[in-house]
């Protein structure tokens, strides 16, 4: 009978050696991507791993920034990662901005993914800090087919923001039209550029031939810098890039039209320290068509235009006539809380109305306001619904007072006191309107508002114009004695 090669005693020993042994340490060394379009290189050394990033923006990450560090056993890291609070808060709390936290990692069991959990927390602008809810965040490994280092999966030029584009209209062409995605975009980064062709009340048309544009930048590259817009096609595209922060412009030609420029902006991603409100046109007609535009832009601590890595929210206090949206969408008002975002350095916004009057914009960052103001004038449309107000106020006053015998040169004679009255009045409300940021705004009150106006001129006649010419009087004479005092 042959004796077992070992005992109870070696079974037991053997047992115990291989529960002793340590799990196997997958390797997962390499490039991984997170969620949020950050890739990351992770080096590992036995169980040691450390994670520092590749790519990534926001919050003041850059490139070779520690993502995290720990150890690896079986498939579960435990880890210590580098957290930032947004980028504000480098200035307001700089003691507090960058933390490390714990973080638990599970790897895949391929080996090609992983999730972290983390518990987060929050910061106030007095920098006290209180507990925050837990988080995800995924990873997953890029694999490459060649040995290279990793390259951004996407092209650039896909992730610019494409312009909306009204439907095109058959119209005589009379102008060329440079359109952005978006005002604004960090250095390096590509603008889209429509090209159009616009007519004399549409901004995009049918081209009724072909179109070869060139394409020039005074401080940056535009590519493709030749476009052709093809007869019966309304637009064509090119990218606009730079590699320093600040205005940009772009200039266009074609045979048979005239030139055209448009500006746009690139940003630093610096800290933000200051804001202005940029006034490009002071005043427009109230057509309802016409737009008055206004810039917010973000400076750093240089006076160069930056996104502060952060997505910027903005308080937004419009007042007097007409309606504030943003510029590019056109989708209605804005709300009182109006966001720039995070790869951009430039809000732009705009005013359109129907009622003439002055209208204000008050922007407020980082309890910081800034205000600005506008006018819109008067049109031949006020006018011309005065004139119908003033003739049906004049109707109305001749038939209360009407006795026979009246001569065909008074009525004349009250019908022309009643139409200057009428369009008196309505310029004296304008007057005043314009002085003062008195809310008013919608096409029917644009219709409504100037025919009461001349309604009333027209029914009071001379008791109006006599009133206004007392109101200037007087306010000639309180500037007089302002004067000499």
């Amino acid at each position: 009978m042959r004796r077992p090669l070992l005992g109870p005693f070696g079974l037991i020993l053997l047992s115990s050696c291989i529960a002793a042994q340590p799990a196997a340490v997958p390797i997962m060394g390499g490039y991984w991507r997170l969620e949020n379009g950050a890739v990351v290189v992770i080096t590992q050394k036995g169980n040691q791993v450390i994670s520092k990033y590749v790519h990534v923006k926001g919050r003041g990450y850059k490139p070779g920034d520690l993502d995290f560090s720990g150890t690896i056993s079986g498939h579960k890291l435990s880890v210590a990662a580098n957290l930032h609070y947004p980028i504000r808060f480098k200035t307001l709390c700089p003691s507090q901005w960058a933390q490390s936290t714990h973080e638990d990692i599970s790897l895949s069991s391929s080996g090609d993914k992983m999730v972290a959990k983390w518990k987060g927390s929050l910061i106030h602008d007095d920098c006290s800090e209180t507990d925050g809810s837990w988080h995800v965040t995924k990873y997953t490994e890029i694999v490459f087919e060649v040995d290279e280092p990793p390259v951004e999966p996407v092209d650039r030029k896909k992730l610019a923001k494409v312009p909306p584009r009204p439907t095109p209209v058959s119209q005589r062409a009379e102008r060329i039209s440079l359109v952005p995605g978006q005002d604004s975009a960090v250095v390096g980064s590509p603008i889209h550029l429509d090209v159009w062709i616009s007519g004399a009340s549409a901004r995009r048309v049918v081209a009724d031939r072909d179109y070869v544009i060139n394409l020039t930048s005074d401080a940056g590259s535009v590519d493709p810098s030749q476009v052709t817009i093809l007869k019966g096609g309304a637009d064509a595209s090119t990218f606009l890039t730079s590699d320093h922060p600040g205005k940009v412009e772009v200039h266009a030609s074609t045979d048979g039209l005239p030139p055209a420029i448009r500006s746009t902006t690139f940003c630093d991603s610096d800290a933000v320290s200051d804001f202005e409100l940029v006034k490009t046109t002071e005043q427009a007609p109230a057509d309802g068509k016409k737009t008055i535009p206004l810039q917010v832009k973000f400076m750093d601590l240089k006076g160069a235009p930056t996104t502060g890595n952060q997505r910027k929210g903005l308080g937004f206090d419009p007042r007097g006539v007409g309606m504030w949206r943003p510029a590019l969408n056109q989708m209605g008002r804005i709300s009182p809380g109006f966001d720039v975002p995070d790869d951009q350095c430039i809000g732009p916004i705009e005013a359109v109305s129907t009622v003439p009057g002055r209208t204000t914009a008050t922007v407020i960052f980082q309890n910081h306001s800034k205000s600005r103001d506008f006018l819109f004038t008067v049109t031949w449309t006020w006018v011309l619904f005065s004139i119908i107000g003033a003739l049906i106020g004049v109707f109305a006053r001749l038939a209360s007072k009407f006795r026979k015998g009246q001569t065909l040169r008074y009525f004349v004679s009250e019908a022309l006191i009643g139409l200057i009255a009428g369009i008196a009045v309505m310029l004296a409300a304008y007057a005043g309107m314009a002085h003062y940021a008195v809310p008013a705004n919608g096409e029917v009150l644009g219709i409504l508002m100037p025919s009461l106006l001349g309604l009333v001129g027209g029914y009071l006649g001379k008791r109006a114009l006599d009133g206004i010419s007392k109101m200037t009087t007087r306010n000639r004479a309180t500037a007089s004695s302002a004067d000499r005092l």
